[in-house]
């Protein structure tokens, strides 16, 4: 965790963060149980700890490839999707569901105007129409 980018942007994670608080991720073992984890969005990177003092203990890497994919059929999660991983995510209610999410988009749409500044022009809203994906209702159990 600590290499590159990553290390720089963890120094103290309060400072600077976009955005952070509590979500359930699910873990990637055989079991898939649902994990209380503290998330800091800051810079294009989110980090996740046990607590909100503890060292991280995951980070994913937003870029121009990530995504958001809303599960339609169950309303607190959703998905961050990244060339390296997806994180499975839970929030407490829809509230902060949205939050999250509106959060994690401005990042994205970040990343992709720096790759490509034609990419905020693409809708009236300027946000790309393919950030946000919303799982088919026969799709949401793989997810």
């Amino acid at each position: 965790l600590r290499s590159g980018a990553a290390a720089a942007a963890v120094g103290d994670m309060q400072a600077g963060s976009i955005h952070k608080g509590w979500l359930q991720k699910q873990a990637q073992a055989f079991h898939k149980r649902w994990q209380q984890r503290y998330f800091v969005l800051k810079a294009n990177f989110l980090f996740y700890s046990k607590n909100a003092v503890a060292e991280p203990i995951g980070v994913l890497t937003i870029d121009d490839h990530s995504y958001v994919h809303v599960v339609a059929d169950k309303p607190l999660r959703f998905n961050v999707v990244c060339s390296a991983k997806t994180l499975k995510l839970m929030a407490a209610n829809e509230r902060e569901r949205n939050q999250w999410i509106d959060a994690l988009q401005v990042v994205i749409d970040e990343m992709r105007a720096a790759h490509d500044p034609r990419m905020l022009a693409s809708t009236p809203t300027g946000t790309p129409s393919s950030s946000l994906r919303v799982a088919a209702p026969g799709a949401a159990a793989a997810a």
